[in-house]
């Protein structure tokens, strides 16, 4: 994976473990992972090298349903993460350093003033605001 992130951190989730579900990630998908890896990587670096808190990266579809998420989820192919780095700053503080930063994403999203979600499927560098009203942008 990466000096800062490990695969324990891309398939751990308590709701697939209260579930029961085996949240694995197939083989195809690995290249996946490993990219949206390498963009954590650069991510923690513009955030001062701070620990991040990983909350959700990959979903396999049956955790993604159980969870309520769309089916177009990037989740579902590794490619997206959830997370918040508290040590460097609030939600606001980390999405203002991605954005002025040189970082490759597809998505910047702040979900419900609680988390980043950054996906990592091409580079359009979109920033959004997710929370009760709906999706707006970010700025």
């Amino acid at each position: 994976m990466g000096p800062n992130f490990t695969f324990d951190e891309v398939t751990n989730s308590q709701t697939a473990a209260r579930l029961g579900i085996d949240n694995s990630v197939p083989s195809d998908l690995l290249v996946n992972v490993e990219q949206a890896a390498y963009g954590m990587e650069q991510i923690r670096q513009v955030l001062g090298n701070k620990p991040i808190l990983v909350s959700s990266w990959y979903r396999c579809p049956k955790l993604n349903k159980a969870i309520r998420s769309k089916p177009t989820s990037v989740h579902l192919l590794g490619l997206a993460v959830d997370f918040t780095c508290p040590a460097f700053g609030t939600v606001d503080e980390v999405m203002k350093a991605v954005i002025q930063s040189q970082v490759k994403y597809q998505q910047l999203i702040r979900e419900f003033d609680r988390w980043v979600h950054v996906a990592f499927n091409g580079a359009a560098r979109q920033t959004l605001i997710i929370d009760r009203n709906g999706v707006k942008a970010y700025g």
